[in-house]
């Protein structure tokens, strides 16, 4: 698992470029997340989100038991564009 460390860390850029808002089958709050990055670490849409509070749904490493709701059978993280 990575984690953000300001100190010891390496530098790593991920630019959240949109967001929108929506219920889940549970009526939870989750959101669609457009974000480029710019140093492509190990993991690191998941540390960053999940270190600003807001966890990929199904991922448990980073977001915690809370973050695998019963409809979502796998991380919802997905590539339009691999350059």
């Amino acid at each position: 698992r990575s984690v953000v460390d300001d100190r010891l860390g390496q530098l790593a850029k991920t630019e959240v470029l949109a967001v929108w808002h929506f219920a889940s089958p549970e009526q939870a709050a989750v959101s669609f997340v457009e974000v480029r990055i710019h140093t492509g670490r190990l993991h690191q849409i998941r540390a960053h989100l999940g270190h600003l509070g807001h966890p990929l749904v199904g991922d448990v490493p980073y977001g915690g038991p809370d973050a695998w709701p019963d409809w979502c059978s796998r991380i919802f993280l997905h590539s339009s564009c691999l350059a």
